[in-house]
Parts: structure tokens; C-alpha cells; sequence
């Protein structure tokens, strides 16, 4: 076995853990909406949760999306894994997501292009049909280049840090919202 494939079974071990501590309905389709969250006690992660909204046009573009057949993934770089899970079962995203990583779940972080390499074995795709959604050119949109994907820079609520890339890391296309995305795709 491979060591993405350990990775992948491994990864898949935990979260089958962490889906039965997490078992409720259910950084591209999440935006904090608040810049600043009210600090929690140590432990408690309630107010920064809460501050955590989805796009108003993310479940209506998932939905869409997974009807015409797509399939669609969240690779986050949070820290937290079971914050992630928390957020996409709050969210009521987890029906059209799977799989749904963390940096800190699967112990790799974008733009490696290990993380996307296990979305791809679990799809069992090449890198070339797979497009990748985010908002920060060093992580979102350079781990798809990495990985041979396409990637796609929504700029709704866009990493300040992308100006320090613009000119060396291109997207493949650009969208102001999650709404655009099942057009542009449409195009190619």
C-alpha cells in the first residue's frame, strides 16, 4: 500500500470516529461573518462557531451542482478537525460534500498536493476533471495546479494575502460568487 492510500485509510479510520462523536446534520463555502468573534472560555468554541456563515447562495449552488452530476468535496486548512465537521453539519452542507477534510484530520496542508491526491483516489479521477473552488491563490489555487487540477479563485470574501501571489500564481478562472460557478464550469 502506498503512503497515500495509508494516509487515505488512516484519515478514514478517524473520521469514521469523529462522525459518531459529530452525527448531526451535517473554504469554499464558508465565510466568518464577524471579524471579530467573541472570545470563548478555553474549550468552548461556541461563539466563534456561531460567527461562521455560509455564502447565501452556497446551498442553491451545491445543490445545483450535484444534480448535474458533479461531485463536490471541502478541503480546509483549519486546524480543528472537528470544528470543521461541526460547522458543515451546522451549515447543513454535509449533503453534497463528501469527502470533507481538515489540515488537522489528515495531518497535511495545502497546497501540498497530498490532500488533493486523496479526494482524487476517493473519486477515482483524474487530476484533469477535477476543479478546485478557494479563495487563497497560495493554498486553494496553487495546491490544484500542484495536484494537475484547475482552480477557481472566488473573490466574495478574498484572502488579503493574495496580492503578494497575483502575478506568479494564475487561476484558471475567477468568480465574485458560488452562484457563477456552475456556469463557468458549463464553459469549459
Amino acid at each position: 500500500m502506498n503512503q497515500t492510500a495509508k494516509r487515505l485509510a488512516n484519515f478514514e479510520a478517524e473520521l469514521r470516529r469523529h462522525t459518531e462523536c459529530v452525527r448531526t446534520h451535517y473554504d469554499a463555502v464558508l465565510r466568518i461573518e464577524s471579524e471579530e468573534p467573541s472570545l470563548p472560555l478555553p474549550g468552548d468554541f461556541t461563539g466563534e462557531e456561531a460567527a461562521w456563515k455560509a455564502y447565501p447562495d452556497a446551498r442553491a449552488t451545491l445543490k445545483a451542482l450535484a444534480q448535474q452530476g458533479h461531485r463536490l468535496s471541502l478541503l480546509s486548512n483549519a486546524t480543528d478537525d472537528l470544528f470543521v465537521q461541526r460547522l458543515v453539519n451546522r451549515l447543513d452542507l454535509r449533503p453534497w460534500l463528501s469527502p470533507t477534510f481538515s489540515s488537522a484530520g489528515l495531518g497535511l496542508r495545502k497546497p501540498k498536493r497530498e490532500p488533493f491526491d486523496l479526494i482524487l483516489s476517493r473519486w477515482n479521477l483524474p487530476p484533469g476533471s477535477v476543479v478546485v473552488v478557494g479563495d487563497t491563490l497560495n493554498a486553494d489555487i496553487l495546491g490544484a495546479h500542484n495536484s494537475g487540477m484547475r482552480g477557481i479563485l472566488i473573490t466574495a470574501d478574498e484572502a488579503p494575502r493574495n496580492d503578494e501571489f497575483r502575478e506568479t500564481i494564475v487561476p484558471d478562472g475567477t468568480i465574485a460568487a458560488l452562484g457563477e460557478l456552475p456556469g463557468l464550469i458549463e464553459t469549459w
